[in-house]
């Protein structure tokens, strides 16, 4: 609890206990002392109305407590000595009377006090005449039946003054000695009455009361000496408290209570594009989940003319990659079906040459062995014409035939030859014609066909970029699309919203801000200062914190210190302590090893000393200003 709590609450009790006083004594002791509490609680919390107000009840009170103390020395007096009845003249009614005229008979209703101003009266029934300045007519009004017991005449010509019953009492609150002297009265009255004659003592009308130790004279220079000291002490007590109260108190009430309020950093989680929301924002107070998620913002108004461009690019381009690769898979079942039918050439082209090499080896053999038996033949025909047994014609026949035979077989091994060569060719898929050139089977259609392959396969390669280029374009066009009309709005997981400022359903514009959050791990103190107290503060000064309704005291730290016009607002902090006004400086403390709480403290009141800084080197640093 702080000082300005104690002093109020102290202030409190004290005026309940002035109700609750049955004497007027306690009753302004008690006053006297809420004043004095009630002047603190207002120069700490810098009330100036309470202050000015009590700064006046206070000397009043202590009027009041001695003219009470007066009484009660006059009512003791009064015991001993005599009464004045001066201060009851402007209470009592006056009344002429003449000669014979008759105040009260006796048995009559006993309603008046009397005091008799001028004249005579006789009372017949106990032969006693009363002289100017006599109280009469008391003894009726407190006997048990409430009636005159004699009667009272008027004897010469006067006036008496009357005070009614009714008024009685309440003159007994405001004048005690009148109660001891009508039982003085009273009592006298009885005695005389009985016989035992003692005649009353207080009859006649003093000025002061009597002290036996001292003078008239010696006594009023005492009470007035007694009163000057008194208004000099109320004087000087209430300037003194009033100009401590005025001039420091403002200063001790920033350093003793400042009316901190603990914070921290305000952030904005903000919408990114012009939308309407179309889920609802987390409630203030709630915690931001793992996703960090805020709201949705979605714009149905966006632009999407350029996006639907780019996909309109990419269709196409797609569409002619499908129209290239279904081509080039024509071309190559084209190129399958003239692969196999060249197979199939192929395969007889070497079967034919298989069968032409077998025949010529056959033909050569034939050949050779023609050739062996023309060989026999001429030899014998060479041998018949050395003989003489043929003519030489026969032996040329014979040799000519021989060699016909010869070239024909050299003919046939040459054909031989080429068959093997073109067959082996034919194994490496290399075909020639007997005369040395390609059949029109082998190359020409076939290449064509691959010409066409090779060239739409470029065409494909060169589709497949233009759509790799079109997805790029339309992925960004889509971006740039979802950034205009869907956005994420989000805070750090584990933030608290503090307020929410938009609602689901509303339009919002780019920056419009959604909710304010709070980081409630990275709390701060907003410590309303004076100028004095601010200068003296640098930072990293240690502070220490109290949290209303804890008990436990935070280490802190001094974060920064701002003058009166450089003072951070609600823009900033989530909650400005309630003592900043025009001329206080702001000092910003940060909590030191502070744990984790279940409750967020921000908006508390807090209050904060700082111990570097001693009164004492306040109150110097004041007085140097000052």
């Amino acid at each position: 609890m702080t000082v300005g709590e104690i002093a109020g609450y102290a202030a409190s009790i004290l005026v309940f206990a002035t109700f609750y006083m049955k004497t007027m004594m306690p009753l302004r002791i008690a006053g006297i002392l809420s004043n004095i509490a009630f002047i603190t609680y207002a120069s700490i919390e810098g009330l100036l109305p309470i202050l000015v107000l009590h700064s006046a009840l206070l000397p009043l009170n202590l009027v009041r407590l001695n003219q009470l103390r007066a009484q009660l020395r006059d009512v003791g007096a009064a015991a001993v000595g005599d009464f004045s009845i001066k201060p009851l003249l402007p209470l009592m009614k006056p009344h002429r009377m003449k000669a014979g005229d008759v105040i009260f008979r006796a048995d009559d209703p006993a309603d008046k006090l009397y005091f008799l101003a001028t004249g005579a009266i006789s009372l017949p029934e106990v032969g006693a005449d009363l002289e100017p300045g006599t109280l009469f007519g008391e003894f009726g009004l407190f006997s048990p039946s409430g009636r005159r017991t004699a009667t009272a005449i008027a004897k010469t010509d006067g006036t008496i003054l009357s005070l009614d019953q009714s008024d009685i009492l309440g003159t007994l609150l405001q004048h005690p000695k009148l109660g001891i002297l009508l039982l003085r009265l009273i009592t006298a009255r009885f005695l005389e009455n009985v016989g035992e004659g003692e005649q009353p003592d207080i009859v006649r009308d003093v000025d002061k009361v009597t002290d036996p130790a001292t003078t008239p004279a010696e006594r009023a220079a005492s009470e007035t000496k007694s009163n000057l000291r008194l208004w000099a002490t109320v004087l000087v007590v209430a300037v003194t408290v009033t100009s401590l109260g005025v001039i420091f108190g403002p200063s001790f009430y920033f350093y003793l209570e400042r009316e901190s309020a603990v914070t921290t950093w305000l952030d904005v989680a903000a919408s990114p594009i012009q939308g309407t929301i179309v889920s609802s924002p987390p409630q203030a107070g709630s915690i931001i989940d793992e996703t960090g998620l805020v709201a949705e913002v979605t714009n149905v108004y966006a632009d999407t003319s350029d996006r639907l461009r780019a996909q309109a690019i990419l269709e196409n381009a797609q569409a002619e990659l499908a129209r290239l690769q279904a081509y080039q898979g024509r071309m190559q079942s084209l190129d399958q079906e003239w692969k196999q039918r060249t197979d199939d050439y192929a395969a007889g082209f070497r079967d034919n040459l298989d069968i032409v090499i077998k025949g010529l080896d056959r033909e050569i053999d034939l050949l050779r062995q023609r050739v062996g038996l023309a060989q026999a033949a001429m030899d014998r025909k060479v041998a018949l014409t050395t003989s003489g047994a043929v003519s030489e014609s026969t032996r040329e026949v014979a040799l000519r035939d021989l060699l016909d035979l010869q070239e024909l077989l050299v003919a046939r091994e040459k054909q031989l030859a080429g068959a093997q060569l073109r067959r082996r060719l034919a194994d490496e898929g290399v075909f020639i014609e007997s005369d040395g050139r390609s059949p029109d089977w082998a190359y020409s259609s076939r290449d064509s066909i691959r010409l066409q392959i090779e060239k739409v396969s470029a065409d494909i390669i060169d589709a497949q970029a233009d759509i790799e280029k079109a997805s790029k374009d339309l992925e960004a066009e889509e971006t740039g699309l979802s950034a205009t009309t869907t956005a994420l709005v989000k805070a750090p997981p584990g933030s608290t919203v503090w307020v929410r400022i938009a609602n689901q359903g509303e339009v919002v514009n780019v920056g419009s801000p959604i909710v304010e959050w709070v980081d409630c791990g990275s709390l701060l103190v907003d410590v309303p200062a004076s100028n004095v107290l601010a200068g003296l503060l640098g930072e990293g000064m240690s502070a220490q914190i109290l949290i209303e309704g804890e008990s436990n005291v935070h280490e802190g730290a001094v974060l920064f210190t701002r003058g009166p016009g450089a003072k951070l607002t609600d823009r900033e902090l989530a909650a400005s302590a309630s003592g900043h006004d025009a001329n206080t400086a702001q000092v910003i403390v940060k909590f030191l090893h502070e744990a984790k709480r279940k409750a967020c403290p921000v908006g508390r009141a807090a209050s904060v000393t700082f111990p570097q800084v001693s009164v004492f080197t306040l109150v110097k640093a004041l007085f140097r200003m000052n």
